[in-house]
């Protein structure tokens, strides 16, 4: 297997979170046309650049509201290895380089050259469409059998916002408790063999 480059959210499990870093320019932002997306009101519409040279990256700020920042120094364009910490607004990334498939199991499918996002098949097939990206990585840990304070430790958010999550995505997939959510999972899921 080849070596890979990835970024992750730092404190962000890298099975809710990752992202394989390909040769050519990819924008980083909020915009839905970016290639990397951090829905985060702290990152820019189109606030960095970012490609891979072997094993090293490199960054480009697009003149972004609140800077981009490689281990807390403000830059406007700069190499990163494996270990750094590149900071867009809030937002803190870590670059991994994994050189195995063994390396590679913590970050998933190790083939995919995308967001990779862990979910169960069966949350994907509901009608998400009115979630935002935070309630739906919440409604995908909770189909897994994730409690909700679990959840909340794993993707850095309070316990108070992700039940907020949870009361709105009960209230739009019209059911009224983990049990009827799971229910519904089975049911768009199918039977199984």
């Amino acid at each position: 297997m080849d070596e890979s480059v990835w970024l992750t959210i730092r404190g962000v499990d890298a099975t809710v979170w990752a992202y394989r870093v390909k040769a050519r320019r990819q924008t980083i932002g909020r915009a839905p046309d970016c290639e990397i997306r951090l829905p985060d009101d702290t990152v820019s519409r189109r606030h960095a650049q970012i490609w891979r040279r072997g094993r090293l990256l490199f960054v480009r700020d697009l003149d972004s509201r609140n800077g981009t920042f490689v281990d807390g120094k403000r830059i406007t364009r700069c190499t990163l290895a494996s270990g750094r910490g590149l900071r867009l607004g809030d937002v803190i990334l870590q670059v991994i380089v994994r050189r195995s498939a063994a390396d590679a199991k913590d970050l998933g499918r190790i083939d995919s050259t995308t967001i990779h996002q862990k979910h169960a098949a069966a949350a994907v097939e509901l009608n998400t469409g009115s979630l935002s990206d935070g309630q739906r990585h919440v409604l995908r840990l909770l189909t897994q059998g994730m409690a909700e304070k679990r959840v909340a430790a794993k993707l850095c958010l309070s316990y108070h916002t992700v039940h907020t999550h949870v009361k709105h995505i009960y209230r739009e997939l019209g059911v009224k408790s983990r049990a009827e959510l799971l229910a519904l999972c089975l049911a768009v899921q199918g039977p199984t063999a």
